[in-house]
């Protein structure tokens, strides 16, 4: 199954906030964006599993993957195998501090 990702939030008032609805809405993924445009994940809410307030060993998303997700988002584009592949991937690699089993269930690995 792919990722149903939308843009709820990407934030000029209150700088460095992009929020993601994925799945249909049945996730929220609220990002930071430091003073370089590089992402970080700071929370997540899942349904049936509540919301995670993201610890901070977790990895800032690469350059290139940050650039490609804030543009994507900024242009309404980001139904794409591209942005899929990018958010599966930091996802993966962040599994280790986030809740496994509804990363999983949501399909998001």
């Amino acid at each position: 199954m792919s990722i149903d990702v939308s843009c709820v939030k990407l934030s000029n008032q209150r700088p460095g906030r992009l929020t993601l609805s994925l799945q249909g809405g049945s996730v929220f993924a609220n990002f930071s964006v430091d003073y370089h445009g590089i992402l970080r994940l700071r929370s997540i809410s899942f349904d049936g599993f509540g919301a995670h307030r993201v610890p901070d060993p977790t990895t800032r998303m690469s350059a290139s993957d940050s650039k490609l997700l804030l543009e994507s988002a900024a242009c309404h584009q980001l139904d794409s195998p591209l942005v899929e592949g990018l958010l599966r991937r930091y996802f993966q690699d962040n599994s280790g501090v986030l809740w496994l089993d509804a990363l999983q269930h949501h399909d998001l690995l």
